[in-house]
């Protein structure tokens, strides 16, 4: 009779010790089973879609293969797994002047006219010169381009723009000591249909005092010629100096890509 209460004080004893290591388990911060916000600092818990650190602060980037990162008390829906292809990244190194884009690159349905709300100048229309018997010469009309003409126009834009992100000071300079306001106006030579002739080299003009032709050429190989900082620089530098021999008129000064063999 005592050796049958001896056996089952033993498994009591045993069944308890058991129960207690389950509910500590059960409300750690290091289980997935628990409060998984409550693990010490810095550690990181993952599952299969969620990781949880406590060092994470709203506004901090985190990456995770997962789809759901919890940032503190925010939930964040992300898209880490799918990388962002930006073709248009090549046209927003202001040193090239030719610009390659993979051969089957998609064409723009539409155009984008470029951000440049308060730095105080602006790249207007859309303006292509088709240099092919039976082209149009001009037209005003993105839709008219031929598929490479609007891919090289759409990244002449995008090359404004990223110029313009930091103004050059010799702009602002142009733009105060002459008559000119800042206006550009996004001009595309075509020869991606010409069998006879081949762009040659972006360019700059001021057509009138009033207005500065941003002119970019599309090759027979559609890859693209975009005016470069050096050409903006060498541009105000130009049109600085006429403006103080003409009373502040600028008409006609322009920039070209520098002969590399000069």
């Amino acid at each position: 009779m005592r050796a049958l209460i001896l056996i089952l004080s033993l498994f009591m004893i045993s069944a308890c010790a058991e129960e207690s290591t389950v509910d500590q388990t059960a409300s750690g911060g290091t289980g997935l089973g628990g409060k998984l916000d409550e693990g010490a600092a810095g550690d990181t818990v993952s599952g299969a879609d969620t990781v949880v650190d406590s060092d994470v602060v709203a506004g901090d980037t985190v990456v995770t293969s997962g789809d759901t990162i919890l940032t503190g008390d925010t939930l964040v829906e992300t898209d880490a797994d799918e990388p962002i292809d930006d073709m248009w990244s090549v046209a927003r190194d202001v040193t090239v002047h030719r610009v390659v884009f993979p051969e089957g690159s998609p064409v723009p349905e539409s155009y984008d006219y470029p951000n440049s709300g308060g730095v105080g100048f602006s790249l207007g229309g859309t303006e292509f010169w088709q240099k092919w018997s039976g082209g149009e010469n001009p037209t005003y009309s993105f839709s008219d381009g031929s598929d490479n003409g609007k891919r090289c126009m759409y990244a002449s834009a995008r090359r404004w723009e990223a110029i313009m992100a930091v103004v050059p000071e010799s702009l602002v300079k142009l733009r105060e000591e002459s008559n000119w306001g800042g206006s550009f106006f996004n001009w595309n030579d075509d020869y991606s249909n010409d069998s006879w002739g081949d762009g040659n080299g972006a360019r700059l003009w001021a057509w009138r005092t009033s207005l500065v032709k941003w002119i970019s050429q599309t090759n027979n190989d559609g890859s693209c010629y975009l005016p470069t900082l050096q050409m903006v620089e060498a541009l105000a530098a130009d049109c600085i100096e006429r403006a103080e021999s003409s009373e502040g008129e600028i008409q006609g000064c322009s920039a070209k890509e520098p002969d590399p063999f000069d």
